[in-house]
């Protein structure tokens, strides 16, 4: 048994801790309270802290593409997918493209998606039969029937260069992915706050439970963020 503290270093270069590996990698994001809840008043916003939102920026600055469900999109208020200027300088840096698009995952072919505040390059992945449905401003991936087919999304993204993404939720999609074996990595800040277990980090119990093994903790004032891999 070991003590992670008082041992510690400064990281003063986030984008490159958290830069992914050169191949196809789903690192999913989120902050929690001490007790489980991933929102408080329905938004992630209360649980919310300095040192999370400068991860939250640097994930989606390392990141070819942000992945989302409708529902999250919605609730949270999404807009377009800004890159900082220490993020902007990595992507120069490494030679990648300087947009990074968000691609949202809805069954309904995107319905409630608001056009004003999202970014004209936002794709939706959905079905055949949301895509029959619901008429989008936003270019469609149709991928499945009558449900989206994750699978063949993310094959589909990563044959358009999108092989590093970065989801932040919801709890359904998490729990969709994760059963297919989709997730490479979590990423978990821990607010210190106990706000009610609800809602939780996963809509569903997997089966079997995921086995995690930490890769990182860092530290600022009382959060923790946190960094397992799956499986």
């Amino acid at each position: 048994m070991r003590e992670l503290t008082p041992a510690a270093h400064e990281v003063a270069d986030l984008a490159s801790h958290y830069a992914p590996p050169d191949a196809r990698h789903l690192r999913m994001n989120f902050v929690q309270s001490l007790d489980g809840a991933i929102a408080v008043n329905g938004r992630s916003k209360g649980l919310q802290s300095p040192a999370d939102l400068r991860v939250f920026r640097t994930l989606r600055d390392v990141s070819d593409a942000v992945l989302v469900g409708a529902g999250t999109a919605r609730q949270e208020n999404y807009g377009p997918v800004r890159i900082t200027p220490e993020g902007e300088a990595w992507r120069a840096r490494t030679g990648r493209p300087p947009e990074v698009p968000l691609v949202v995952v809805s069954q309904s072919g995107g319905r409630g998606l608001d056009p004003d505040r999202l970014a004209p390059s936002t794709l939706v992945l959905t079905c055949e039969a949301g895509a029959r449905t619901v008429d989008s401003p936003f270019e469609r991936i149709v991928c499945g029937v009558d449900e989206v087919d994750l699978t063949a999304g993310l094959d589909e993204l990563a044959a358009r260069g999108y092989q590093r993404l970065t989801c932040e939720g919801g709890p359904t999609l998490f729990s969709d992915l994760l059963a297919l074996g989709l997730v490479d990595e979590l990423c978990l800040t821990i607010s210190p706050l106990l706000a009610g277990g609800v809602p939780p980090l996963l809509a569903r119990r997997p089966e079997p439970p995921a086995p995690l093994h930490l890769v990182s903790v860092l530290q600022e004032d009382d959060v923790l963020l946190t960094r397992w891999a799956v499986g």
